[in-house]
């Protein structure tokens, strides 16, 4: 499926409440994961330093909101998922749940 668009609405929905749905218009867009490996083989001119990813995991945490970070009594981290993840992993619980068989 396409990256979301900075200025673009998209629909978000609760992973396992269907009914919960939110649009959303997202005001920047920043992707979360970058390809490491490809084919089994390390992709030439990744960078794979630790430090710097441990730097940025630290930064990335001081922009969550505190009351979430928290030791004691932490808030729930709500997440949201497409539309088409929501199809995708409903209909994949439905094929694997295995079904009770009564006599």
């Amino acid at each position: 499926e396409p990256a979301p668009q900075a200025g673009e609405p998209l629909i978000c929905r609760h992973p396992f409440i269907d009914r919960k749905r939110a649009r959303v218009t997202p005001s920047t867009v920043e992707p979360l994961h970058h390809l490491m490996f490809e084919n089994g083989a390390v992709i030439p001119g990744v960078n794979h330093d630790l430090a710097q990813a441990r730097a940025r995991a630290a930064q990335d945490m001081k922009v969550v909101r505190p009351d979430i970070v928290r030791t004691r009594n932490p808030t729930p981290y709500k997440v949201s998922i497409s539309t088409t993840l929501f199809e995708y992993f409903h209909a994949l619980w439905q094929k694997e749940t295995p079904i009770a068989e009564y006599s």
